[in-house]
């Protein structure tokens, strides 16, 4: 008998853990002037059981412990906000909801046979700002999985000063905060996400995106490694892109099998879009796992694709190609129809044919300008250049590069190739540091690409004399890319450029009540902004003094750092 009064005290004590209870807010009607206050996680449940309030607005006043929702539904976890049924069968979220800086923990969804998993399953002309999802355990099926939302929908849905912890799994249309964003506007976000997509479309923070995607980041290591077919886009911050990304940055490692960028996999103007990468950068490794011969892979965009753009970006993570894999290059692997301008690489690279350091295969009518490459490159086939691997059809102007490259097939100081009508023009190749008297390895068409010897790669003459602009667009410091040609801060959106043994950072960072600059060698001035730009301090600090923090909110700032060697500005979190 005893031993059946304690079987049923347990399993009543497991019912009360699993049980939830829909508590209506307290505070608020729902409307703009009186939001609903959501304060515990029963409040949350209340919100997911009642549709009908899902166009209404609310606020969370306190972090949320969202732990049990491990064991709700048989296991199934949080149920989200919002479902797509078909394209004309659907239900939404477009109400509002304001974190106020706070977060959602431990949330569990556990859902790999439907699409739409996140949080909120579906934004529809919402606006969702100030939240954090924080070690989350997100595992969605079909396609569109995040930990905030699973898709965005509508020029009017709206994602700001959000951010996202934790491991997100799915199968199509992957990211860590957002899913799929179709037209949508997110800004000032970031994701730390662990990403784990078994087929395509897997980004850092955005699976898809089609929308507009400004002053985000995302830091965790992407992996596709399911992807084995035609299909593939995998990147750091996002997977597929078909709209704009702007100051944003990725520095997660990627692994995939084809289009992989540590930045963006597939960036593309194909189907009506206007694809654009403007002023990012890229740190993270990436690395080509499977099969696959055409590859694609970057160290910021794996295949820049019809009539998209790349300005005033960079990436620093080396690049490692199968010695089966093409288009591998320090930025761009594949740059078709498009443009890339003021940009540059410094990684190494290695991959079979059509591998460079900045771009492995330039190609149909693309064009590269005021740009150059550092990293040293190595194939096994056909078409490896210290800038590009193979220029077909395409152009090439006032651009350089520094490394060394190699191949069993052909490979030159500047070019692998130049075929069909391409042209290299004003470009130089550092034949000291490449080791290379050859800048092309096969030539077919126009080619003025110049060899100099180091000290010649540091003097602006030797730029000027081929028309270079060193009034706006080029400078020359001894302190500054090891005395080779950057670019000069007055570019718009510039990228900026720091001497290259020096590495800035902020600890801790996140910080609560302070932190320290690690890598200022004496002194330096830094000044503290907002995200829009507003300065909130600026004073002189030593290396290793303690910064406070301690009266300021908790969200997402900027630090921009002067010393006698470098400026930079990175981003500082506040959490507590």
């Amino acid at each position: 008998m005893k031993k059946q009064i304690l079987l049923i005290s347990g399993l009543c004590l497991a019912f009360v853990l699993q049980a939830q209870t829909a508590t209506v807010p307290s505070i608020g009607d729902g409307s703009s002037s009186n939001p609903y206050q959501i304060a515990t996680l029963n409040n949350l449940y209340w919100l997911s059981q009642n549709t009908s309030e899902w166009d209404k607005n609310f606020i969370q006043t306190t972090d949320i412990n969202a732990s049990t929702t491990s064991t709700w539904d048989s296991g199934a976890g949080w149920t989200p906000l919002g479902s797509v049924v078909s394209e004309t069968s659907y239900i939404a979220f477009t109400g509002s909801y304001n974190g106020t800086g706070h977060s959602i923990s431990g949330l569990t969804i556990n859902r790999p046979s439907i699409g739409n998993v996140g949080f909120f399953g579906l934004l529809y002309g919402a606006t969702i700002q100030n939240l954090g999802l924080v070690n989350v355990t997100i595992t969605g099926g079909v396609e569109m999985t995040g930990a905030l939302t699973g898709m965005t929908y509508n020029s009017t849905t709206t994602v700001s000063n959000c951010y996202s912890t934790g491991t997100v799994n799915g199968i199509n249309k992957v990211g860590g905060l957002v899913g799929m964003n179709e037209g949508s506007v997110i800004t000032h976000c970031y994701s730390n996400c662990t990403i784990n997509c078994s087929e395509q479309k897997a980004g850092g923070l955005v699976g898809k995106n089609s929308g507009v995607v400004r002053n985000c980041y995302a830091t965790g290591a992407v992996s596709s490694a399911g992807i084995t077919d035609d299909s593939g886009s995998a990147g750091g911050l996002i997977g597929t892109n078909f709209g704009s990304v702007t100051k944003c940055y990725a520095t997660g490692v990627v692994s995939a099998c084809r289009e992989i960028g540590g930045l963006i996999g597939k960036s593309t103007s194909e189907d009506g879009g206007a694809a654009s990468v403007d002023s990012c950068y890229a740190t993270g490794a990436v690395t080509v796992i499977g099969s696959q011969e055409y590859t694609s892979a970057g160290g910021l965009v794996g295949d820049n694709y019809i009539t998209s753009s790349i300005s005033n970006s960079y990436a620093t993570g080396s690049v490692t190609g199968l010695s089966i894999s093409s288009n591998v290059g320090g930025l761009v692997g594949d740059n078709y129809m498009s443009a890339i301008n003021y940009c540059f690489a410094t990684g190494v690279v290695s991959g079979g044919g059509s591998t460079g350091g900045l771009v492995g295969n330039n190609n149909t009518s693309s064009t590269i300008s005021n740009c150059y490459a550092r990293g040293n490159v190595t194939g096994t086939s056909n078409n490896v250049g210290g800038l590009v691997g193979r220029n077909g059809s395409s152009s090439i102007n006032n651009s350089y590069s520094t490394g060394t490259a190699y191949s069993l097939g052909c490979y030159g100081g500047v070019l692998g190739s130049n075929e069909g009508g391409a042209s290299i023009s004003n470009s130089f190749w550092d034949t000291n540091t490449s080791g290379l008297t050859s800048g092309c390895g096969y030539n077919e068409a126009t080619f003025n690409a110049t060899s100099k010897t180091t000290s010649e790669m540091k003097i602006q003459s030797t730029f000027t004399n081929a028309s270079w602009d060193f009034s706006s667009i080029w400078a020359i410091s001894s302190t500054v890319n090891d005395g080779y040609p950057s670019f000069i801060g007055s570019i718009s959106n510039a990228v900026v450029e720091t001497k290259a043994d020096n590495k800035i950072s902020f600890y801790p960072n996140p910080a609560t009540d302070v932190f320290q600059i690690v890598g200022i060698e004496e002194s330096a001035t830094i000044t503290l902004s907002d995200l829009d730009g507003r300065s909130l301090f600026t004073k002189e600090v030593t290396a290793n003094e303690m910064i406070s923090v301690s009266t300021l909110p908790k969200k997402i700032y900027l630090v921009t750092v002067k010393s006698n060697y470098v400026t930079k500005t990175e981003k500082l979190i506040i959490q507590r």
